[in-house]
């Protein structure tokens, strides 16, 4: 038999239910497995938009939570629910949602090929690591909680930072999450070359952290991006709130770079 599953995103906080389990934290993965499948993407995780999303909370010292939606299914129930979930939350690769996933569902292997596969594996000596079975063991853990207990925990972390914290803590934690996430710090920052008026060349990583350091509306420097010699705006954008950062960067070229340094 089989079942599905669902990560959550334990920094995100929202009230959902989800057939008839109530949900604590944002899903960001929706799977169909058995055995020990649900704890495969912890050890590694074959999926790069969710390796790189489990590796961002991991960061933050946290970890994903994990949860069976429902089991004891057979193999089309599992996979069509798996696919209606999907639909539900989307996914973040198309842009139509907040899920990791790849593919729309229902297009894994069912429960009898993968025993197949893994009594293939282990027929050739394969065997999990330390690692991996300490891993498997906290997951096991986290799934088998009892309904109990998940209401106990999910009012225990219910509520704002604010609330839980207190606000001199939140505003902390708040901002030493903004430093880890801006700039050089994020990632996913570009780089960027700017030539200002003057001839003064700057190589920055991160335009909005750049922009909400000098003052700079964030929209109306991106739009200039790659445009070339930014004009001087006319009097007739002065009643704009734009216009003072136009007049701010008039003059200035800015450049997205490669990694390798090169002009897009």
């Amino acid at each position: 038999m089989s079942y599905v599953y669902l990560y959550l995103d334990p920094r995100k906080h929202v009230e959902l239910e989800i057939e008839e389990v109530q949900i604590n934290f944002l899903p960001m993965y929706v799977g169909k497995g058995t055995g020990e499948r649900y704890a495969a993407h912890l050890i590694e995780a074959a999926n790069p938009i969710l390796r790189r999303k489990i590796k961002r909370i991991e960061a933050e010292n946290l970890s994903p939570i994990v949860i069976k939606i429902k089991d004891a299914l057979i193999d089309s129930d599992a996979f069509a629910l798996e696919k209606k979930l999907v639909a539900r939350f989307g996914r973040l690769d198309l842009g139509t949602g907040v899920l990791c996933n790849m593919t729309d569902g229902g297009d894994g292997v069912s429960s009898r090929d993968a025993t197949a596969n893994n009594n293939a594996r282990y027929a050739d000596g394969y065997t999990m690591s330390e690692k991996g079975r300490d891993t498997v063991r906290a997951s096991r853990i986290k799934t088998n909680q009892s309904v109990e207990f998940r209401k106990i925990n999910s009012e225990r972390n219910s509520g704002t930072y604010e609330e839980r914290y207190g606000l001199e803590t939140a505003a902390k934690m708040k901002e030493d999450r903004r430093k880890q996430m801006t700039g050089a710090n994020n990632p996913a920052s570009k780089t960027y070359k700017i030539i200002k008026d003057t001839g003064e060349i700057e190589i920055i990583t991160g335009l909005k952290s750049y922009c909400r350091e000098h003052g700079l509306i964030w929209n109306t420097v991106k739009a200039n991006v790659g445009k070339g010699k930014i004009v001087k705006t006319s009097v007739k954008d002065t009643s704009f709130v734009q216009s003072e950062t136009k007049r701010k960067i008039a003059g200035w070229e800015i450049i997205e770079l490669t990694k390798t340094g090169e002009a897009k």
